[in-house]
């Protein structure tokens, strides 16, 4: 039985997509305009041809990162990745080969998108993880407050109307919000992670036939 990736690692994994999305965004779009730039002077071309080869390894990597972190079930995609060995010899040959694989496009807007979709997944990441905290840790704030600066972060909340001589229950009672909601931030996260992790897999797949 397949085992759910655990939450250190779904976590690391949402953090990890937001620095490599910016990364590979920039590579693939200043490869892509220098090579096109470059072509009048025919340096271009070779320039196209390491680039499209980085792409698809950026591909790849992101691939291989998430099968490892995740313990994605890989029984359905072949080891290979979607880096393709061309035998044919010679700049054009190898070119044309590069440019009629659907892979190769699949591998270049999924690199652009990395940057929309790590820009989410970090967002995704801090703010389930800042709330839970947050709450968790109310009651914790809440006295530290009131013994340092003497202020009642609970004084104008309606739920001191209710419970005016009680703050301190009103911090327990968000702590208790925060604890029942872990499980749920816990899944959360993991299911994210999961759903970014397969579809990178996936394209990396489709790419590799």
């Amino acid at each position: 039985m397949k085992q759910p990736p655990s939450f250190g690692a779904s976590t690391f994994y949402l953090f990890y997509l937001f620095p490599t999305g910016i990364c590979n965004f920039i590579i693939t779009i200043v490869g892509l305009v220098l090579s096109i730039g470059f072509m009048p002077l025919f340096i271009g071309f070779p320039m196209l041809l390491v680039w499209l080869h980085g792409v698809k390894l950026l591909n790849s990597i992101d691939a291989r990162l998430a099968r490892r972190l995740l313990a994605l079930d890989t029984s359905t995609n072949s080891p290979t990745s979607s880096i393709t060995a061309y035998p044919s010899s010679g700049l054009w040959r190898k070119l044309s080969e590069l440019l009629s694989d659907p892979g190769t496009y699949t591998a270049i807007i999924w690199q652009i998108a990395r940057l929309p979709v790590g820009i989410l997944a970090f967002t995704v990441a801090v703010t389930v993880i800042s709330v839970e905290i947050a709450l968790v840790s109310t009651p914790i704030v809440y006295w530290v407050l009131l013994q340092t600066i003497h202020i009642n972060i609970f004084e104008d909340h309606p739920l001191h109307s209710l419970l005016p001589q009680s703050p301190l229950l009103i911090s327990f009672i968000f702590m208790g919000i925060g604890l029942l909601l872990l499980p749920v931030a816990v899944k959360f996260i993991r299911s994210v992670a999961y759903l970014f992790g397969q579809f990178a897999v996936e394209l990396d797949s489709t790419g590799s036939n």
